[in-house]
């Protein structure tokens, strides 16, 4: 039989399919952490709707979410004069959005950006059952709110969104599903295309968002919605895009939304800890001084004086390695899981000084709000 340059291209378009195949079934199958369903309306366990014939197909996914995903709108209230000339008072929606329902207590998740300035919220399910929200609490550095509905039991026959806060590989075909100018339930599709940015985005810099970039393109009325995998899990709500580029989309990753949410529901708001350090990738050339192979750990480009690190006995140029045991290798999740830590609650940081030499310093973080009232103490006796 004769070969073909055709057939030749056909045979590894195959194999590359197949393979690919097999790495998005090693994710899906061997995800370190179970997904959290609320309620048993939701995809329960590992019950993963993927087709190897049909490898990129969401179809399942969308009838799994579309329950627990809702349309928002924000706005005023307008009196309204009738032919009969009588008075009627209308709700104008200025700004709409997406949303999603969250936990057994139904409390419905979006981006502060959505809702922020306006008085009168509502929501449609999608049973088209339209409901007024309430304001429960607001993230702004993070752009996340937290509403309910004053009527009673009004959500309880809904499911509320299956989760989790591993993270996808680079590569893994996910879809974002929300309202994009009021056309609801718009379903699209793309990779997962980078983790851990934010830092080149001036705007988001500071807070440390950890966004998962994407190759969808997300439209007004997509904020709030949710980034789903092939099994209709929820992995990130969409927050932004970049002003100018094309196929470039951010989404915050569930390892910021679900303390946050915890606090915002709890409370009604969300307490940042301090610690003093500010933080930094290892470069090649310092990660080789330090004795590695190819760079590991986190940085510390400074200490903040008579701060919790700096009583610690943290010093710059020092290489994070841990946080109770667990590994960090980017300052973005790093710096995340110092800020979201409980304050007052003593932590062990691992940290690599003066080549392979490893010191553990016994830290005790505090409230952000108690940074003005530091005061100067020894350092903690480091091990």
């Amino acid at each position: 039989m004769k070969i073909t340059f055709t057939t030749v291209h056909t045979v590894r378009f195959c194999v590359f399919t197949l393979l690919g195949q097999l790495c998005l079934l090693s994710y899906l199958y061997a995800s370190p952490t179970p997904v959290v369903c609320e309620t048993t309306k939701t995809l329960p366990n590992h019950q993963w709707l993927y087709s190897p014939l049909i490898p990129f197909d969401f179809t399942s996914a969308f009838q799994t979410t579309r329950p627990w995903i809702i349309s928002i709108a924000a706005g005023i209230i307008k009196d309204k004069i009738k032919s009969d000339k009588t008075v009627k008072s209308v709700f104008e929606p200025k700004s709409e959005g997406s949303g999603v329902l969250w936990g057994k207590n139904r409390y419905i998740v979006t981006n502060a950006h959505v809702i922020q300035n306006h008085k009168e919220i509502r929501a449609k399910t999608y049973q088209r059952q339209v409901l007024r929200l309430e304001v429960v609490g607001i993230y702004k550095e993070l752009d996340l709110a937290i509403l309910k509905t004053s009527t009673p039991n009004a959500l309880i026959n809904l499911p509320s969104a299956c989760y989790t806060d591993v993270l996808p590989p680079v590569g893994t075909w996910v879809a974002a599903i929300g309202h994009p100018y009021s056309m609801t339930y718009s379903l699209s599709t793309g990779v997962i295309s980078a983790h851990h940015r934010g830092q080149t985005l001036p705007e988001w810099a500071r807070y440390f968002p950890g966004f998962l970039q994407t190759n969808i393109t997300l439209n007004p009325g997509n904020s709030g919605g949710p980034l789903v995998d092939q099994r209709g899990v929820m992995i990130g709500l969409n927050t932004a895009i970049r002003q100018g580029a094309i196929g470039m989309s951010f989404t915050l990753p569930m390892s910021r939304i679900i303390p946050v949410v915890n606090q915002l529901s709890q409370t009604g708001q969300f307490k940042r800890s301090y610690v003093g350090l500010k933080l930094s990738t290892v470069s090649y050339l310092r990660g080789k001084k330090a004795g590695f192979s190819s760079p590991r750990g986190v940085r510390v480009k400074s200490v903040t004086s008579h701060g919790p690190a700096a009583r610690a006995g943290l010093q710059k140029n020092d290489i994070i390695m841990a946080i109770n045991g667990q590994v960090f290798n980017h300052p973005s999740s790093l710096s995340w899981r110092l800020i979201s830590a409980i304050p007052e609650v003593p932590i062990t940081i691992e940290v690599v000084r003066s080549g392979a030499t490893i010191h553990h310093y016994l830290t005790t973080l505090i409230p952000k709000s108690a940074r003005s009232k530091l005061q100067r103490a020894p350092p903690h006796i480091q091990k």
